[in-house]
């Protein structure tokens, strides 16, 4: 283990110490962990489940259920297709599909280039220009599925 992991962990001990006790302390120590660490490997879960004598499956059961956690690093940009109702009404998931071909990813998963990470999201917001696809905070909206190279030339 290098110095910074030692480091980060060292900061996650301070974190558990703080936090132990309160209600709900599970979910804001895994909160703190994401931030500290970018996302909850297994190997962080497992440290969280020892230090606070938890199952590591009790862990990994609130990590998956909430869509809030990652178990694996994000990409430099991330990508989500809106599939709220209007954009699906528009489309959107014929984008999803053509994102992840483009991407060669499904859904929750990161190039291996670490380039991109894609997303569906249920809504972002902007159903009046719905299929909506976000690129980190920029909302791009109309998006068909033969838009999707040239969308990639101005990221």
């Amino acid at each position: 283990m290098d110095e910074q992991t030692k480091e980060l962990y060292a900061q996650l001990d301070d974190i558990i110490a703080h936090i132990t006790g309160a209600s709900g302390s599970l979910v804001e120590i895994l909160h703190e962990a994401q931030q500290l660490f970018g996302y909850l490997s297994h190997d962080v879960q497992l440290y969280i489940s020892r230090k606070l004598h938890l199952p590591v499956s009790k862990i990994s059961g609130v990590v998956t259920f909430s869509p809030v956690f990652k178990e694996s690093p994000a990409g430099q940009k991330n990508i989500s297709v809106c599939l709220g109702t209007a954009c699906f009404l528009n489309g959107s998931s014929e984008v999803l599909k053509a994102m992840e071909k483009k991407l060669g990813i499904e859904v929750d998963q990161t190039t291996p280039d670490g380039k991109y990470t894609l997303h569906a999201a249920r809504c972002v917001g902007a159903c009046g220009q719905a299929p909506v696809v976000m690129i980190d905070d920029e909302i791009y909206g109309g998006v068909k599925p033969g838009d999707i190279d040239k969308l990639f030339e101005t990221v």
